[in-house]
């Protein structure tokens, strides 16, 4: 009994280690929720819209990688002090470090970098379109499916001038 409990463990981890050694080049796409308040706190969108990413990234070792990213996050929409409704839509690049803690099939991740976005704002028939850059972090987790197929979710934060801006993603990467 305990060779055969030893000989599963062994099969699990050295199935784990296998997943997660899928170094190299690596595409994907999530889709998202947004979450989108005013800098100083007087309104968040009630609306929280859905949006998209695309990245690409290079996976030096289990443990390192680092990821670009297009992100277009939606168009949030709220009456406020019925004035009438504001909308905004924020869309950007960003270049991160991933740091990685690989379990046998599931790998963690932190990632902290650098974004270049632009918020567009339309309210009562105006529309205003600001450039911004900054500090991007997020954190999440990747399932490997197979060696080169992998779910992934991950939360998104951009320190804006403008509004504190989250996403929430789910998507695939698959890894060359």
């Amino acid at each position: 009994m305990r060779k055969a409990i030893s000989l599963l463990m062994a099969f699990a981890l050295g199935t784990g280690l296998a997943f997660a050694d899928n170094d190299g080049l690596y595409v994907g796409g999530s889709v998202g929720y947004t979450s989108l308040e005013d800098v100083e706190g007087t309104f968040s969108y009630e609306d929280n819209p859905v949006g998209w990413k695309l990245i690409g990234g290079y996976k030096f070792t289990n443990f390192l990688a680092v990821e670009g990213a297009y992100a277009n996050l939606g168009e949030a929409s709220d009456n406020v002090l019925g004035l009438g409704d504001v909308n905004a839509e924020f869309s950007g690049f960003s270049a991160t470090a991933l740091g990685i803690i690989p379990l046998t099939v599931v790998d963690v991740f932190g990632k902290f970098g650098y974004y270049s976005g632009d918020l567009e704002v339309s309210a009562l028939g105006v529309t205003g379109d600001e450039s911004d850059s900054g500090v991007t972090a997020g954190a999440g987790v990747m399932f490997n499916l197979i060696p080169t197929l992998s779910f992934r979710g991950d939360i998104d934060w951009y320190d804006t001038d403008f509004d504190t801006l989250w996403s929430a993603n789910v998507g695939l990467t698959f890894s060359f």
